[in-house]
């Protein structure tokens, strides 16, 4: 696809973790693989190594420097360094990045499951709409509730996603609404929201596939199933 070769890939991985526990979660093997291998061995195929750039906490540093060399040696994927907040590891990784591309995609680290052909769709649709990110409906009932959490509520589900990553952007235009929101940024936990809330349209991409996030220490046996 000539198109990937102006895209570039933000992997997430400075994160704390700390609903998982005292590990770093990216580093828990699946099937053989470290997480955070998976996300990366995924794209390699649509994008080189060279245009990936991962932002990490310097504390674990060595740790994935060492994953690289020993799982994917020579790749190129290149380390940055991690901010104090997801839009600050975001927006240093974007810096890291080589002149030239076009498109940027945001991807979790703890999302291993996210293949080379889910990025490929969001691609298309980003460069037809200007984002786009992997999202599934949601099918349960969703209630909202008062201060007392007593159900006062049923929420109409028929528009509501539930939005996952690689989320794929122009790359100036993310730029631009990072530093237009400075502080403010991080009222939002995703990148789309960022994006939006500058005025940026996000095409949300039905995903059947399974695109589950390690978040919990019982993710790792739904993740082990799954990615065999």
């Amino acid at each position: 696809m000539p198109t990937a070769r102006k895209l570039g890939i933000v992997i997430a991985a400075g994160g704390s973790g700390i609903r998982f526990g005292n590990t770093n979660k990216l580093f828990q093997n699946i099937c053989g693989l470290p997480v955070f291998i998976r996300s990366v061995r995924n794209f390699l195929s649509v994008c080189p190594g060279k245009n990936i750039v991962i932002p990490v906490a310097d504390d674990h540093r060595d740790q994935f420097e060492q994953a690289l060399e020993k799982y994917l040696p020579d790749c190129g994927v290149m380390l940055t360094q991690g901010g104090a907040t997801r839009p600050e590891s975001v927006m240093n990784g974007i810096s890291a990045l080589p002149k030239g591309l076009k498109w940027i995609a945001v991807h979790d680290a703890a999302r291993p499951l996210a293949n080379a052909e889910l990025l490929q769709k969001c691609l298309e649709k980003a460069i037809e709409y200007g984002g786009a990110a992997p999202a599934k409906r949601v099918t349960d009932t969703i209630k909202q509730v008062n201060d007392d959490n007593i159900a006062v509520a049923t929420v109409d589900r028929t528009v509501l996603r539930s939005i996952e990553t690689p989320q794929i952007f122009n790359l100036e235009a993310l730029k631009e609404a990072y530093e237009s929101l400075g502080d403010a940024a991080l009222e939002y936990t995703d990148d789309a929201g960022v994006f939006t809330a500058c005025g940026g349209k996000v095409y949300l991409v039905d995903n059947p596939e399974p695109n589950v996030k390690l978040t919990f220490p019982e993710d790792l046996t739904l993740l082990e199933q799954l990615c065999k």
